[in-house]
């Protein structure tokens, strides 16, 4: 058998770890100790089930990585034993297996713990399947110093201030809230200090310290107890107050602070002069979430710079409103990849020479069951902020190439499919190897895929940019740069990454028949592709005028409403199957025929 070791007395609560990692093992065991609970550790499976059967611990904690046994094994093995079928469990799982899991049918986000995690993190975990118990209470409350009576370790506690930082805040949150009674509030005040960066740039590093150490004693001066204000980190810090009986009782507490702090703070022959703006989240009024908690606090504090800094927020109806809507997408996204809610849509391009559909962008689309069709520039950047952008965009590169698959092994003539590519991806994922093994999977000619990336991804890290596209080119995947004109636009770099393809902004476009400045700009950068020996293509094309100064100027291909919106799979078949060749030589308006009129939708363009 491996190693185990108990630790605690017998009448707190057990939990047992299973976990291989000593680093990872020690930093559950601190957390856990902090918070009253009794652990039981085994280095591996075997010496685990074998605890499990002689102590019948309260949780078991278990490593997803498990040496001998699958975890799913594992599982079967506890519920198969009448003193170990009911034990709750928490597996930890690496971020790229949890998006592997989230595909599953029986998949259950309550179960699993991605690693790296934060304590408050893996105490939220262990409250949702094991309340604390609140007889054993080893943090601070502020009728009583506990915290002094415990040895906590030192990593608890900001080296700067002398402050509990943002762990032990979560911890005693969470004591908070289960010992407070049900007619008071629990208030979280997030407060942070403004223009401190520039304060501190001036005094310097060393002074700015020292002056977050006086900050601190006046904060502990306003709340009574050094027990009850933490430090966030650099200029951010909170205070918790429980038993509340009303609001105004924390709007109290907040403008003690904010007239405290505004004071003049003397210092090496300076009078310095700081203010506070601060966010308050009530529990149970605003969320009944411990996490969200926090969260509330700092939406708050961000309102309260808004209105001009130097006052308080609560979080309001208002901002509750707006968060609310971004928390139900941010839940949203996870399950939409699983229930199949995204949709690619594509819109097709025009080669000018040759009258005819040489390809098409693919673009993603959303209905969620209760916003219905939601705007890519509402869900983009909110995948890209969760990571789900990884996942999301494995899928839309894979779903792509299979349709033009499709398209190919029905006889139609084979169409070039661009894909957009995030800086997440491109920075964070192995592109090269994604794209192989789904050119591979699809059977996809490579010369049919194009990614597109913009050009602020393409600046970032240029050796390794270089590096990725030489690749990628080598197997045949031509690339294009996203509208050109408005970020970089540097010919250094055209030339350097061999681009094959370059997009001209919509913005530049929309205005060529009446702008002679953009008239002028997008002349110029269809002679300057061409001389690199790039295909120009031209988006956001939407007017008669616009399409024939495009194609007086030897603009190779067009985008936009003229000649199509964005379609789903069924339309861009029937688009295909339709002659163009007359109708776009011919035609005065856009061709809104071409889409069904029910499809009600935001687009791209």
């Amino acid at each position: 058998m491996g190693k185990s070791q108990i630790s605690g007395t017998c009448s707190m609560k057990k939990v047992l770890i299973i976990e291989p990692s000593a680093q990872l093992c020690q930093k559950i065991i601190d957390i856990l100790h902090v918070s009253g609970f009794e652990t039981l550790t085994a280095d591996n499976e075997t010496t685990g089930l074998a605890l499990a059967q002689e102590y019948t611990p309260d949780l078991i904690i278990y490593s997803h990585e498990t040496q001998k046994i699958k975890p799913q094994e594992l599982e079967e093995i506890l519920q198969s034993d009448l003193d170990t079928a009911t034990i709750p469990l928490i597996c930890i799982i690496s971020e790229s297996m949890y998006t592997f899991k989230m595909l599953e049918k029986t998949f259950d986000p309550e179960r699993y713990l991605i690693n790296p995690f934060r304590p408050e993190e893996l105490m939220l975990k262990v409250n949702q399947h094991l309340p604390i118990n609140t007889s054993y209470r080893h943090l601070a409350v502020a009728t009583s110093p506990v915290i002094t009576n415990v040895n906590i370790p030192a990593h608890y506690y900001d080296s700067i201030t002398g402050l509990p930082n943002h762990i032990l805040l979560h911890q005693v949150l969470i004591e908070d809230v289960q010992t407070t009674p049900s007619e008071f509030l629990v208030g979280v005040l997030v407060i942070d200090l403004d223009r401190f960066r520039t304060i501190n740039d001036a005094l310097g590093h060393d002074n700015g310290d020292l002056l977050l150490k006086a900050i601190s004693q006046r904060l502990i001066n306003c709340v009574g107890s050094n027990e009850r204000v933490f430090h966030l980190g650099e200029d951010k810090f909170a205070v918790l107050l429980p038993d509340l009986i009303q609001e105004q009782d924390a709007a109290k507490v907040a403008n003690d602070i904010i007239h405290e702090i505004k004071q003049t703070i003397p210092f090496q022959n300076h009078e310095l002069h700081i203010t506070a703006s601060i966010g308050i989240s009530l529990y149970p009024t605003d969320t009944t979430e411990i996490k969200k908690l926090l969260r509330c606090a700092e939406t708050a504090m961000y309102q309260a710079k808004e209105q001009g800094r130097n006052t308080l927020e609560f979080y309001s109806s208002f901002i509750r409103s707006k968060a609310y809507d971004r928390l139900n997408l941010e839940s949203g996204l996870y399950r939409a990849l699983k229930q199949e809610e995204f949709k690619l849509y594509y819109q097709p391009k025009v080669d000018l020479e040759q009258n005819r559909v040489v390809g098409m962008e693919a673009l993603i689309r959303w209905h969620h069951k209760d916003f219905g069709w939601v705007s890519p520039t509402q869900f983009i950047p909110l995948a890209e902020e969760t990571d789900l952008i990884l996942t999301i965009g494995e899928w839309v590169l894979q779903e792509a190439c299979r349709q033009n698959k499709l398209w190919m092994d029905q006889g139609y003539p084979e169409l070039c499919v661009t894909v957009n590519v995030s800086g997440q991806q491109f920075k964070r994922m192995d592109i090269v190897k994604l794209v192989n093994h789904v050119l591979d999977q699809t059977q996809l000619p490579p010369e049919c895929l194009q990614l597109e990336l913009t050009e602020s991804v393409l600046m970032k890290n240029i050796s390794n940019t270089v590096v990725k596209l030489g690749d990628l080119k080598k197997r045949g995947v031509s690339i294009a740069v996203d509208d050109f004109g408005t970020g970089y636009s540097s010919l250094a770099y055209l030339k350097r990454f061999r681009l094959d393809t370059l997009k001209i902004d919509q913005s530049f476009v929309r205005d060529i028949d009446n702008d002679s400045d953009d008239a002028a700009i997008v002349s110029a950068i269809i002679n300057m592709a061409h001389s690199l020996g790039m295909t120009v293509v031209a988006e956001g094309v939407e007017t008669r005028k616009q399409l024939d100064f495009l194609r007086s100027h030897h603009c190779d291909q067009i985008q936009g409403y003229y000649f199509a919106k964005p379609l789903p799979p069924e339309e861009f078949t029937k688009l295909l199957d339709r002659d163009f060749d007359n109708s776009l030589k011919s035609k005065e308006e856009p061709a809104e025929a071409v889409v069904s009129e029910s499809l009600s939708m935001p687009s791209d363009d």
